[in-house]
């Protein structure tokens, strides 16, 4: 299973036509893809970070819920196991410690992962 075939548009709600310009990087946005004639766009698998890294185009985005974070753990070792390599979190909340175990229970080399929080 790809994680990163039409999931952006599958999960936006968008359609081709309204996702047009989609910056490469945060220092220097670039035009990735226009709408072709027939309305179809190839939209990026990754984005190439100054240092050469990709990161993974897609990610699963972590929250806590209405639930706490009981359910972050296992949402983010179902991810893994469907093939993301980029998890996004945030400080605030307060859900690093279910991140963490996830992905040490996961099996999968750290190098190998993307784990991206706001400041």
């Amino acid at each position: 299973m790809d994680p990163f075939g039409d999931a952006t548009e599958r999960n936006s709600g968008l359609n081709p036509s309204q996702v047009h310009n989609l910056a490469a990087t945060f220092d220097n946005p670039t035009l990735i893809s226009s709408p072709t004639e027939d309305g179809n766009m190839d939209l990026p698998t990754s984005f190439t970070l100054n240092n050469g890294s990709k990161v993974p185009a897609v990610g699963l985005g972590t929250f806590q819920g209405e639930g706490g974070n009981s359910l972050v753990k296992n949402a983010v070792k179902t991810a893994l196991k469907l093939g993301y390599r980029h998890i996004d979190g945030a400080n605030a909340y307060g859900n690093e410690k279910e991140i963490g175990e996830a992905i040490k229970e996961s099996g999968i080399p750290r190098d190998e992962l993307y784990v991206i929080s706001k400041l």
